[in-house]
C-alpha cells in the first residue's frame, strides 16, 4: 500500500504573471496567452486537480485518490462531501493581483453554500526590492469608507502596506481583503476552495478583452475590518544532528513548517502533511517506499503512513504544509 504520493501541478495561466513558472515548469507561452502564474502543486478542486506522477497511480487526479484513499490520507473516515482539504500551490505576481477577500467558513456556508471558506497563508520564495502586500485597513476604517474608496478607485489608500523579502511567512485569514504587489514569487497554503470575491481589479481587462467580475457585494459581507494581521515569527521545534523543524505559522485548518534535513530527520505523523522541496536534494523514507526528491518537487504524505525518515548529504530544507482539523 502507498503512503507517499509524488504530485505533478497544475498550470494555471492569469493575466498578472511572470515568467518564472513557465520557465520552472518548462511550460512556453505563445502570442496572445496568459503566462502561467500559478503552480497548484497539491490540488483537490476537481476543475484544476494535481496529478499523481509516477508508481502504479501515474496520472491520476488528487480528487479520485482522495475519494479512493481518504481514510487513509486523513487518518479518519472523510465526511460526507469533504474534499481533499489542503491546497498548495505556487504563485509569480508580475503585476498587481487584484484586491480580494476569501469568507470563513460560516461565511462561505451561507453566501455560496460552499462547505468551508478559506484561510491562506504566504511563504515568500523571492521578491524584488521594495516589493509588498496590502493586508486589511486601517484602524476606524469602516464599511461606508470602503464602498466610498471603491467608488473612487482608492481603495488601497485605505489598507495597510506590508514589505516583504525571502523568508517571510504572512498569514491571510479568512476575512481578510488582501492585494500581493508586483515583483514576489510565494509558496501559498490554503484550505481547499476557490471562492475569492475580488473588490478591486483596477479597470483592467482580461484575456476576452472584458472587465473582469467584480463581487463587491459579497465581498463586503465577507469582510471582517478588524483583522490586522503581521508577519508570523518561527518557533523551534526540533533541532540536533537529525535537523532542525519550525513551526513557521498555525492558521487552525492547517500549519506551515519549515524542514532542514540532516542526519537522519523523524518528524512526527499522525497527520497528512503536503511537503515541497525548496532546495537542495533529499531522500525520503517509509517501510518500503523510497523517494527521491530534488527543488520545486511536491510529495502528499497520509495521515497513516508509518514513521518517515528523511536524509540530506547538503542539507535541504521543505515547506511542510499539515492539516490540523480533526474529526
Amino acid at each position: 500500500m502507498s503512503y507517499i504520493y509524488r504530485m505533478k501541478p497544475h498550470p494555471k495561466r492569469v493575466i498578472w504573471a511572470g515568467a518564472t513558472l513557465g520557465t520552472v515548469l518548462g511550460i512556453s507561452t505563445d502570442c496572445g496567452e496568459a503566462p502561467i502564474g500559478e503552480a497548484l502543486d497539491a490540488s483537490g478542486l476537481s476543475e484544476m486537480p494535481s496529478l499523481v506522477c509516477g508508481g502504479v497511480d501515474d496520472g491520476l487526479p488528487l480528487p479520485e485518490l482522495f475519494q479512493r484513499e481518504g481514510e487513509s490520507l486523513l487518518g479518519y473516515a472523510p465526511r460526507p462531501g469533504e474534499r481533499f482539504p489542503l491546497l498548495v500551490k505556487r504563485l509569480d505576481a508580475e503585476a498587481p493581483l487584484s484586491v480580494q477577500v476569501h469568507p470563513n467558513d460560516a461565511m462561505a456556508r451561507y453566501l455560496a453554500g460552499e462547505p468551508n471558506g478559506k484561510a491562506e497563508a504566504w511563504y515568500i520564495l523571492d521578491a524584488e526590492e521594495g516589493a509588498e502586500v496590502h493586508l486589511g485597513f486601517r484602524e476606524g476604517v469602516s464599511t461606508q469608507d470602503v464602498q466610498d474608496a471603491l467608488e473612487r478607485g482608492r481603495l488601497l489608500d485605505l489598507m495597510r502596506s506590508l514589505p516583504v523579502e525571502a523568508g517571510d511567512l504572512v498569514p491571510v485569514p479568512a476575512g481578510c481583503a488582501h492585494t500581493i504587489g508586483p515583483g514576489i514569487y510565494l509558496f501559498e497554503v490554503q484550505q481547499t476552495s476557490d471562492l475569492t470575491y475580488r473588490l478591486d481589479d483596477f479597470g483592467r481587462l482580461g484575456e476576452d478583452q472584458r472587465p473582469r467580475t467584480l463581487h463587491v457585494q459579497e465581498g463586503l459581507a465577507a469582510i471582517d475590518l478588524e483583522l490586522r494581521p503581521r508577519k508570523a515569527s518561527p518557533i523551534i521545534l526540533q533541532r540536533d544532528e537529525g535537523g532542525r523543524r519550525d513551526l513557521l505559522v498555525d492558521m487552525g485548518p492547517f500549519s506551515i513548517e519549515k524542514w532542514t534535513v540532516g542526519q537522519n530527520l523523524q518528524p512526527s505523523g499522525g497527520s497528512l502533511v503536503v511537503l515541497h522541496v525548496l532546495d537542495g536534494t533529499l531522500e525520503l523514507n517509509c517501510e518500503d517506499d523510497c523517494f527521491h526528491l530534488g527543488e520545486g518537487e511536491t510529495v502528499v504524505v497520509a495521515a497513516m503512513a508509518p514513521e518517515l525518515s528523511l536524509t540530506s548529504t547538503a542539507g535541504a530544507s521543505l515547506l511542510a504544509a499539515r492539516h490540523l482539523i480533526a474529526p
